[in-house]
């Protein structure tokens, strides 16, 4: 990964010069989710101080597009066209076959443009907006190497793909479409590999993307400004469906819908309509022109009246990849969605999932429930609701971007400012090399109703990224934002000391950086604190596969270790700042694994208590691959020795058999088998990574040498007050 570059700062400026390579030009009023969603960006990167550039082939849209240009410069490349009959088929089956690429002989004008190519050579942040543009990701690396580049995929073009192939009606059609899958499936792989940054819209075209912490999540800014009015549906029984019918997804979407699903809900309710807001020509209309009640009102520059009205909207779209964004923006209104599994790919969460109607009949009862009771089907709306409104807010959109573009203040050290009021809680965030996840902790620690309350430490544990530039973005989340010095040793423990010792507020928390809280999370943490010394909350586990990430599991009560005291897991974790000091702090000798059984165990045997809050819950992300867990199970045995020599004199815990270690090592091989079969895989990783870090606990401390000697802060002294970087 490239380094940030310095020109931003050499010219004295706060905010990069970024030049946005797009598919399509920005417009004001679209019915495009993706051209919508550039004017988002460029609104906000120009609010910013950014100066942007934007670069896309001259037509006669964008040539409109221009005279509407606002606060960033907008270079049309004029590209070269088929003029041949052969030339035109040849570029026809080209497209056909491999369709993820950009407009005929874009990149060799790009190349010829002297403006382009001087936007280009003087940015600092590079965009490729859609993956078609994503085949100038090379060129654009050779002619700025210094800039970072960003591809923001707008959907994930192979998943889209692959269920037009698993659709066609022909061995034609089939083949077709199995060739154009290979392609974005290579497009997306060079893209995961060439971009700094990749951007998607949801965890589930993350999870499809090939495995990087590259990729990021963001949840583009549909939420409403301002509490959203409830409003009352009309009193005729109105259906609404968004979307253009020059996109095949929702033409076929509709037409399924006329001709499976709408005579069910005529004959149940007679006089219901359905209209039809996008842009349609009158060979689309005459499509279902056998369906009575649909009414086309074409292109709506202001939807708000129809969302007010409708009943529901309907989404019955069954091909296509990405979020629906008219989905989104549906839910922020707290207007009921009926849609499928297609519709709802990347809404909801594992704590709540819409539900899909991908059955004619199914999705028809849905759309009947929902006219004759619209009152109720609104008022059943709200919690998605919440949900859309907490994860597609324009403020955590713009923490996000700016975070990732580099739109943050320059990061300078700073002595510690006085603050007026103590914070109610501090929360410390132990980090190295984060930039990529950091933000959905943070994202989600601004959502907690005392946010306005949090003082938040990240402590840095000696990254080499843009961990400080990304954190530092989200500073007027929360009473107060900083990142520290906690790189002078490795280790999660260092990082949590020094956050312990730069704490303000008695009550320290405890999260990691590539988790998730959920809301309400540091209010419950803060009140069990008010009758515990030590807390530990409640854990979701999730693991995440090509659909995103689903739920495996729960923690959801204190555990124990070799058969003695409760601990709390260190991803969910709170203490008194008086009582972690009074026991060192978190041992810094142990690596990897039961260093917070060891701290929770001192804590409780210097007289301190520990509880548990179910009500801070925390989603807990899994490692994705068997040789991750394998590793991970490897290290949390071993450190299982290390734990039992630390304690073994003073405590009654449970010998583990040096014996039996061998015995199981030699044993092990029975679950190599199993390594082949992708039910048993993880089972066998987890299992074969105990067996010989068990094995490798006991020779190492016990058999051939001895464990290290505790590694403790010294609280009792005034520690120096820790390197500290926070906005000016």
């Amino acid at each position: 990964m490239r380094a940030e570059p310095p020109e931003a700062a050499k010219r004295g400026e706060l905010s990069p010069r970024v030049v946005i390579v797009a598919q399509e030009p920005p417009m004001r009023k679209a019915d495009s989710a993706g051209v919508g969603y550039l004017r988002d960006l460029l609104d906000l990167l120009r609010d910013r101080g950014a100066r942007v550039t934007v670069l896309v082939a001259d037509t006669e849209t964008s040539r409109r597009a221009a005279a509407d240009a606002d606060g960033y410069d907008l270079v049309l490349i004029p590209t070269s066209r088929a003029v041949t009959a052969a030339g035109a088929t040849k570029d026809a089956i080209s497209t056909r076959l491999a369709p993820i690429r950009p407009p005929r002989g874009f990149l060799a004008a790009l190349r010829r443009h002297p403006a382009a190519l001087a936007a280009v050579r003087a940015a600092d942040v590079i965009d490729v907006q859609w993956p078609s543009m994503t085949a100038a990701l090379p060129a654009l690396h050779r002619l700025a190497p210094r800039a970072r580049l960003i591809a923001t995929l707008h959907d994930v073009a192979s998943q889209g793909l692959r269920r037009h192939r698993a659709q066609a009606r022909s061995p034609k059609t089939w083949i077709r479409f199995a060739l154009s899958t290979v392609q974005a499936r290579a497009v997306e792989m060079r893209t995961t590999a060439l971009a700094d940054t990749v951007i998607v819209f949801s965890e589930k075209d993350r999870a499809l993307l090939p495995r990087s912490e590259r990729v990021e999540v963001v949840h583009p800014p549909l939420a409403l400004p301002g509490a959203v009015p409830v409003a009352e549906p009309g009193e005729s029984p109105e259906l609404l469906f968004v979307g253009p019918l020059y996109r095949g997804e929702n033409r076929e979407a509709l037409l399924w819908f006329a001709d499976e699903i709408w005579p069910r809900v005529r004959a149940a309710v007679p006089d219901a309509r359905l209209l039809v807001a996008g842009r349609a020509t009158a060979a689309h209309r005459a499509a279902y022109a056998h369906a009575s009640g649909i009414e086309f009102v074409g292109f709506v520059d202001d939807l708000e009246p129809l969302y007010a009205q409708a009943a529901a909207v309907i989404a019955p779209l069954r091909a296509g990849a990405g979020v629906k964004f008219k989905v989104v923006e549906a839910l922020v209104r707290g207007v009921p969605v009926i849609g499928t599994s297609v519709a709802f790919e990347g809404i909801g969460d594992e704590t709540q999932q819409p539900r899909r109607h991908d059955d004619a009949a199914d999705f028809a009862e849905a759309v009947q429930a929902a006219l004759r009771d619209p009152a109720g089907a609104r008022e059943r709306a709200r919690s998605w609701q919440h949900w859309a409104e907490q994860n597609y807010a324009p403020e955590a959109f713009a923490r996000r971007i700016a975070g990732i573009y580099g739109l943050a203040a320059a990061v300078t050290a700073a002595p510690v400012a006085p603050v007026e009021s103590a914070p109610l809680a501090s929360v410390v965030i132990p980090v190295r090399n984060g930039a990529h996840g950091i933000a959905r902790q943070l994202t989600a620690l601004a959502q907690q109703d005392v946010a306005a309350r949090l003082e938040v430490i990240v402590a840095d544990n000696g990254s080499t990224d843009r961990t400080a530039a990304v954190a530092l973005a989200h500073h007027a989340g929360f009473q107060d934002l900083r990142v520290v010095d906690a790189g002078a040793h490795p280790g999660v423990n260092h990082a949590r000391n020094a956050g312990v010792l730069a704490a303000r507020a008695e009550k320290v928390l405890f999260c990691d950086h590539d988790d998730e809280v959920h809301a309400g999370w540091a209010a419950a943490m803060i009140r069990a604190l008010d009758d515990a010394d030590l807390v530990g909350g409640r854990l979701i586990l999730t693991q995440e596969d090509t659909g995103g990430a689903h739920v495996i599991g729960e923690v959801s009560a204190l555990r124990t270790a070799l058969g003695y005291l409760p601990y709390a897991v260190g991803a969910d974790l709170g203490v008194r700042r008086a009582a972690a000091l009074d026991v060192g702090g978190f041992d810094e000798s142990f690596r990897r694994g039961h260093d917070e059984v060891d701290f929770c165990w001192r804590v409780q045997q210097n007289g301190s208590t520990i509880a548990f809050a179910p009500d801070a819950v925390v989603t807990y992300r899994q490692r994705r691959g068997a040789r991750d867990r394998a590793r991970q199970s490897y290290h949390s045995a071993r450190t299982s020795i290390l734990l039992w020599t630390r304690h073994h004199g003073i405590a009654p815990v449970v010998a583990p058999s040096p014996r039996r270690a061998v015995r199981d090592a030699v044993t092990s091989v029975r679950y190599l088998p199993r390594l082949l079969s992708a039910a048993r895989r993880d089972e066998a990783a987890r299992a074969l990574g105990w067996v010989w870090g068990t094995l490798d606990g006991q020779l190492r401390y016990r058999v051939l040498g001895s464990p290290p000697a505790p590694r403790l802060i010294d609280a009792h002294p005034m520690p120096p007050a820790p390197h500290e970087r926070r906005t000016p």
